[in-house]
Parts: structure tokens; sequence; C-alpha cells
């Protein structure tokens, strides 16, 4: 199971959307959670000074038009608010620099009171 999990997320953009569709939440977000860490930056303490996004990354886990292909033929993986937290987040900050002109300023405000 862990072999699989690991084989799925190291290729998870290789794969077509409705390969996905047998996973449930849970198991989507494990392996979601597991490319995560697979691809942290081994220095991220001093990579997270140079930008905004979580763990020092200089890109998003998954870009964003994979995760949204994913979602949309997948719409019960959409629902996840780990993997929102984990890709969404840094696919806004990636796209959008914090203190960027091209940045909307409803970015600035928590994810709480946007939702």
């Amino acid at each position: 199971s862990n072999l699989c999990k690991r084989i799925i997320a190291k290729n998870i953009e290789r794969y077509p959307p409705p390969c996905f569709a047998p996973l449930a939440e849970s198991e989507w977000e494990s392996v979601v959670a597991l490319k995560y860490r697979m691809t942290t930056p081994k220095f991220a303490a001093t990579a997270r000074m140079s930008n905004n996004l979580s763990g020092g990354r200089r890109q998003p886990v998954l870009a964003d038009k994979t995760l949204h292909a994913i979602e949309r033929h997948n719409p019960h993986l959409s629902t996840s608010t780990k993997v929102d937290e984990m890709v969404w987040k840094d696919c806004v900050n990636y796209k959008f620099k914090r203190g960027g002109a091209s940045r909307p300023p409803v970015l600035e405000f928590p994810w709480e009171l946007q939702v």
C-alpha cells in the first residue's frame, strides 16, 4: 500500500484525472500529503525567506491545472480541506505574489473570512 502511494504521489501529474475516481477522500489526502513531504526542499529554513510558499518551495506541490482537472472529474475529492491547505494556498500565492501589483486585495483577508 505504501509503495503504491509513493508511486502515485511521485507521478501524479502523469495519470489522467479519471484514474483517481476509486480513491476515497482520505486516501487522496494521504497521497497529496506524501507528495508534499517528498517534494519539501532539504534546506527549507533558508529557502523560506526567499518566497511565500509553504515549506520553502519555489513552486506548488501540484500545478493548479492538474489539481483542477482532477477535482473537476472527481467531485468527491474537491471537498478536501487538507488538500486546499497544502496545494491551493500555494497555487494562489505562486500566481499572485504577496505584495505584488496583480494580487487581488481580497486575498489579504484570512481564509476563514473568504469561505
